[in-house]
């Protein structure tokens, strides 16, 4: 394992930037409350995020990108796992390298000021100064 976090949930990033996500059982009435807030809290603290909009899947499923910024890896998070999430199951997520989609998505969301050096001593993206360079 690489690193770990639980702030609220269970989040644990492993060598080859695989996710696993879980939900403490004690802590399942309060994901109950607001899922996706518990699950963002959660995906912080290994400096994962949402980026761009929920997209189809298939024509019975839809999920959301989540961004890794430690490691300029993405995840596909398919809406559904938050039902497995709520039973107390662990659920994967396997990284990929962002495509060209996700690298104009990660520049909306994050703007220009990526290519300021005073964005990085300003902000939370400071060690991450290599996987910006990418973008430029």
């Amino acid at each position: 394992m690489l690193r770990s976090n639980n702030w609220y949930g269970i989040a644990k990033e492993y060598k080859n930037n695989n996710i696993t996500l879980q939900i403490p059982k004690d802590e399942i009435d309060d994901f109950k409350k607001d899922d996706v807030l518990y699950i963002s809290e959660t995906l912080s603290g290994i400096d994962c995020y949402f980026i761009g909009e929920t997209y189809c899947l298939s024509n019975y499923e839809t999920g959301h990108t989540i961004y890794n910024s430690y490691s300029d890896k993405v995840y596909v998070f398919p809406w559904r796992y938050l039902e497995l999430l709520k039973q107390g199951k662990t659920v994967k997520l396997y990284a990929h390298d962002p495509d060209e989609t996700d690298r104009e998505i990660i520049k909306n969301e994050f703007g220009e000021a990526w290519k300021n050096d005073s964005f990085f001593n300003n902000s939370i993206f400071y060690n991450y100064r290599g996987m910006f360079d990418k973008m430029k």
